[in-house]
């Protein structure tokens, strides 16, 4: 059973003396109208002055302001409310360009808010909720109230554009979120610049959104929406590493510590940033970035979690990183090369035999691809040939056994079989990390490397990456 509150309906609550405030005619009236039926008291203000020479004359349970008005805006109709000690709930209406006015009206104690434009339903919901049960923090959506339910974006990697299909989040001190921007609404570059210069330093989605979220970035980076310009002189280079930098979020969600994802975004922008200097490389991170979201997050979220790896395992030289992390991030580039239906397959004891033999190609495909372009070391092309080979000696595409494979690419493998399995399940029914990799130990015991299992776990769980090395090293007595 759902545990939100109900859409009222007319005189199914207490009657309440309700003020409304904007300087909006239009807006005060429709919302008088939603209201009306229910049996409430309304009174109208159309700016904050007005509303508070209101409340000095009348008694009101409700006052619905506008953040942002001419004259006395809503978070001093708040103030004055707080200050007077009067018992008036509120609800303030808010937007992506009021994040900071949002704060602080959530610090002195703001009942709720509602997010522009406001929908008739939300409108008696909130109201419903306000009245009939009194909120001490910001009635803010928390989806269970667990950061993990969300993905952070910094407002310095925010790209924005019209048509934004995903609601937008702001963290409140208290550690909740409230919603400041719906599906839909348009995000002009210079409001998410004008944020950045008042000290908001970041915006939070839902995991669902986030997906959505690198789509839309994805396409906007393809289509030139984006003004380079603005951006900075580093042009498409800054979106690759943007995309990087969002992508590796996942990271935040897998539970890693906050130093540990500083550590593995920046090795992961730098390998993309040092590949795509060559033209050859381009047109592949092009493709590789055109692809649906959750694939695209898969190879960025691998190449990660290899970042994290190299140094959990004392693989510390340029070299050995630069080869390990482009493994990964470019380990599928194969199935570019073939169709949405072979792209898509998840399980080849599923599939029909011709649907496999084309599967079974892409290792080296994407080999044959890699192999021409100068920037990327050659080992990264017989990382992506081996990534589906297994230390059972039952992988593909040649089965080879575990002294055969090229010892990178044994890493890898289990990491893709990780992630794929860990960004395959819906949120609200989703392993943790922990229970993802047990899972495969206990499924398909003895195909993976036993010390890339152990590096992986230690670079998820440990506080630093220092600590998991020295445990790494202990327990496998190096």
């Amino acid at each position: 059973m759902s545990s939100e509150p109900a859409a009222a309906t007319p005189h199914s609550q207490p009657v309440a003396r309700i003020l409304l405030v904007d300087d909006e005619p239009d807006l005060l009236e429709v919302q008088k109208l939603s209201l009306e039926p229910f049996g409430h008291q309304i009174d109208t203000a159309d700016d904050g002055e007005k509303a508070i020479e209101l409340l000095k004359q009348h008694s009101y349970d409700l006052v619905i302001s506008d953040i942002k008005m001419k004259k006395v805006h809503g978070v001093q109709v708040l103030k004055f409310i707080k200050d007077r000690k009067l018992s008036t709930e509120v609800i303030l209406t808010t937007g992506f360009s009021q994040l900071i006015e949002t704060k602080s009206a959530a610090d002195l104690g703001c009942s709720a808010f509602l997010p522009k434009p406001i929908s008739k339903e939300e409108l008696l919901k909130t109201v419903e909720t306000t009245l009939g049960s009194p909120i001490d923090e910001s009635q803010a959506v928390t989806l269970g109230g667990s950061e993990r339910d969300f993905a952070r974006i910094g407002i310095e990697e925010f790209i924005s554009g019209k048509n934004v299909d995903f609601s937008i989040y702001v963290r409140l001190s208290s550690g909740k979120f409230v919603k400041v921007a719906h599906r839909g609404d348009d995000l002009e570059l210079d409001r998410v610049q004008k944020l950045r210069k008042k000290g908001l330093g970041e915006l939070w989605l839902t995991k669902e959104d986030f997906k959505k979220y690198m789509k839309f970035s994805l396409q906007l980076s393809e289509s030139g929406a984006i003004d380079a310009e603005k951006l900075g002189a580093s042009g498409k280079v800054k979106i690759f590493n943007h995309i990087a930098a969002v992508a590796s979020e996942q990271l935040r969600i897998f539970g890693v510590a906050p130093d540990n994802i500083e550590f593995a975004q920046s090795m992961v922008k730098s390998c993309i940033e040092g590949v795509s200097h060559d033209k050859a490389a381009h047109v592949i991170l092009q493709r590789l970035e055109n692809q649906e979201a959750t694939p695209y997050a898969h190879c960025v979220s691998v190449a990660a979690l290899l970042a994290l790896m190299t140094q959990v395992m004392g693989w510390t030289s340029v070299k050995n990183c630069t080869t390990l992390v482009l493994g990964g991030f470019f380990h599928d580039v194969g199935l570019l090369q073939f169709s949405k239906e072979v792209q898509a397959i998840k399980d080849l004891e599923k599939v029909s035999l011709d649907l496999r033999i084309q599967f079974e190609k892409h290792p080296y495909a994407g080999a044959r691809a890699l192999e021409p372009i100068r920037t990327i070391p050659k080992e990264v092309a017989t990382i992506v040939a081996q990534h589906h080979e297994n230390v059972h000696g039952t992988g593909f595409p040649k089965k080879l056994l575990r002294s055969d494979i090229f010892p990178m690419a044994r890493i890898v493998s289990f990491v893709d079989e990780f992630t794929e399995r860990l960004l395959e399940d819906k949120p609200g029914k989703r392993k943790s990390p922990m229970e993802v990799i047990d899972q495969i130990e206990k499924t398909k015991s003895g195909h993976f490397d036993e010390s890339a299992i152990l590096a992986l776990r230690l670079g998820l769980t440990a506080p630093s990456l220092s600590e998991a090395k020295r445990v790494y090293r202990q327990t496998l007595g190096l």
